[in-house]
């Protein structure tokens, strides 16, 4: 319910300040994916949106950013994402 996913909030802006980038990045997935099932959409945005940030080349955090972007209508954010994705693995590979 809404009161988890305000704790688990304060829990990750606590790894954040505190540069614990590990426990941001695996609290923020279970987080980001709560939000978008119950369609938390805009917090969901914001959260994705520090989590790519941090992970570029995560496939699954990109991935869940363009269906949010989508969900909020924004087709060619999600669109540009899913590039960007794909020319950093290729870059990545090459």
């Amino acid at each position: 319910g809404w009161a988890g996913e305000a704790a688990r909030e304060q829990v990750l802006e606590i790894y954040r300040t505190n540069g614990r980038t590990e426990e941001f990045l695996s609290e923020g997935r279970v987080l980001a994916e709560m939000l978008f099932k119950n369609g938390l959409l805009n917090r969901a945005r914001q959260l994705l949106k520090s989590l790519v940030n941090l992970a570029p080349l995560d496939v699954r955090f990109r991935k869940l950013f363009s269906l949010t972007l989508i969900g909020l209508g924004e087709e060619q954010a999600a669109l540009w994402e899913l590039k960007e994705l794909a020319r950093l693995l290729e870059k990545q590979g090459g």
